[in-house]
């Protein structure tokens, strides 16, 4: 009998397990969300590195997807520099494949 996938965290990526641990599969973020993902995973060694990394590699296998990742707006009350670091990623992501970008991303920058 099989348990349900629970959410964990594995090497810094939330990920679901199955009750074996030899089928998990890896949570994928709108762009929205890693501004939260990446203050809540701060403690977790490599977590923005992969988390980051990660997105831009959804990016480019699944091109169909890339609306559904641009959908919502991040909460502006998170950390403005993490806010700053992802609008940064979604602009070059944007400009590289020639995707719209959206419109959240133009007022945001890090604090001086």
């Amino acid at each position: 009998m099989s348990v349900p996938a629970v959410p964990t965290i594995r090497g810094g990526i939330e990920v679901e397990i199955n009750d074996d641990d030899s089928n998990w599969v890896q949570k994928r973020y709108r762009a929205a969300e890693l501004p939260e993902v990446l203050a809540r995973d701060r403690d977790v060694p490599r977590a923005e590195v992969v988390i980051i990394t990660q997105f831009c590699r959804d990016w480019r296998t699944w091109p169909e997807d890339r609306e559904w990742m641009l959908e919502g707006e991040p909460d502006p009350a998170g950390d403005p520099y993490d806010l700053a670091k992802v609008a940064a990623i979604v602009r070059g992501l944007c400009e590289r494949w020639d995707h719209p970008t959206p419109a959240w991303i133009e007022g945001v920058r890090a604090p001086t």
